[in-house]
């Protein structure tokens, strides 16, 4: 199953799209499982991923592709806020270890 979703706000901006396919590279380098996701609005692209019980949802817009950061929501605790994606890499790993949910 997935553990993270990448939403990408506008896939017809190239670099919001790199951005988003690093990312997911990045996260298959540690183990984690994720996908990326677009082609729809914004509120249904994150409501499919809420139904599906995804426990973590990073969107990339353009102020994240600027900045090479994610806007990271997770189930349990709501919205995250801006964040490097090394920092939620190491949160992902440490609820995976813990077995908590992040």
């Amino acid at each position: 199953p997935v553990q993270a979703r990448i939403v990408v706000v506008n896939d017809s901006v190239e670099e919001q799209v790199a951005h988003a396919k690093a990312c997911q590279d990045l996260f298959k380098s540690y183990g984690l499982r994720v996908d990326v996701a677009g082609g729809e609005s914004l509120g249904k692209l994150i409501r499919n991923a809420e139904v599906q019980k995804i426990p973590v949802i990073m969107v990339v817009g353009a102020s994240e592709a600027e900045n090479k950061t994610l806007a990271v929501r997770t189930r349990h605790q709501g919205d995250l806020g801006s964040m490097q994606p090394e920092a939620v890499i190491e949160a992902m790993n440490q609820a995976v270890v813990e077995k908590s949910k992040y």
